[in-house]
């Protein structure tokens, strides 16, 4: 999905969580500076681990980057829980280089999930004070003077059981079952990947 001809030197990652996709995207580019912005305080030990990491509690503490200096910035499920995401987006924008990118995860309110789900859709939550679909991320990016956009549905990794325990939510019973082998499957979430 990244959209970089050359590894990107500069990253922000937004919401870095456990460091899976951290540790993953900083052995696949081997990065400069790699900085997090993770508001769990008790994450910040292991993920100062990961190779060339400098880690945040929130983006106030490095908005005085340098514009024009970082090659990736990515948020994956973070971008749902932003007050005001277009002010965002246009301080991010400024912080890439000409040929950086943006790449975001969100929730999709076209998505059958969704649709399925109805009232109960998970992502229905006061910690959602937006949500997204295809026609919104588009737009929302170009306003904010974001390039070259794609919008592409992407696939969770969850047990069978996960799907089952989702299956019941509709008929609002609550099952916590924990079993069978990690099924690949398009759930609801769309990855919008703009450039500057």
């Amino acid at each position: 999905y990244f959209k970089n001809k050359n590894n990107p030197r500069f990253i922000i990652e937004f919401g870095p969580d456990l460091g899976i996709l951290t540790d993953y995207i900083s052995k696949q580019f081997k990065p400069e500076k790699y900085f997090l912005i993770e508001p769990n305080r008790k994450l910040h030990h292991s993920l100062s681990k990961i190779k060339n990491t400098e880690v945040y509690e929130e983006y106030n503490q490095i908005k005085d980057l340098r514009d024009n200096s970082v090659d990736l910035i990515i948020m994956v499920h973070v971008f749902d829980h932003i007050l005001n995401p277009k002010e965002l987006l246009f301080s991010l924008q400024k912080k890439l280089k000409k040929t950086g990118s943006i790449f975001l995860v969100t929730h999709n309110t076209n998505s059958f999930l969704r649709y399925l789900l109805d009232k109960n859709w998970p992502p229905f939550c006061m910690y959602h004070p937006q949500l997204y679909n295809e026609r919104s991320m588009l737009k929302l990016l170009e306003i904010c003077n974001l390039n070259n956009i794609e919008i592409v549905k992407t696939k969770n990794y969850f047990k069978l059981s996960s799907y089952i325990n989702a299956f019941f939510s509709i008929f609002k019973i609550n099952v916590n079952f924990n079993f069978g082998p990690v099924i690949k499957m398009k759930v609801g979430n769309i990855a919008s990947i703009g450039e500057k």
